[in-house]
């Protein structure tokens, strides 16, 4: 699913992003999403420590992961939207008995 301008509805009802990874682009789009009225809340999840506290110190107040499974793993409310990179977009969903998972994937 990719997010435009033409969407706006869609755009007031995203209450967290999540990002995989935490590097430059990860960067662009947490400055990007802090634009949205209302302003969700962030996520990112990189296995590299020193990636995590860049960004952190960047965008304080956001959640950190050290992996995309763990962060994945959190509640969520059907309001979130992924952000992954095309080749990292194949994110194996941890598994839950009650009910799938299903997040919007923007890929980049």
């Amino acid at each position: 699913m990719h997010l435009s301008p033409e969407s706006p509805k869609l755009l007031f009802m995203i209450t967290k992003v999540l990002i995989i990874g935490a590097g430059a682009i990860a960067h662009l789009h947490a400055k990007a999403a802090l634009k949205l009225n209302p302003v969700p809340k962030i996520a990112a999840a990189d296995p590299n420590a020193a990636s995590r506290e860049s960004f952190f110190t960047a965008f304080p107040g956001s959640l950190m992961f050290d992996s995309a499974e763990t962060m994945l793993a959190e509640p969520n409310e059907g309001t979130e939207v992924v952000i992954a990179r095309r080749r990292k977009a194949a994110v194996h969903f941890p598994s839950n008995a009650q009910k799938q998972r299903r997040f919007p994937v923007t890929q980049c």
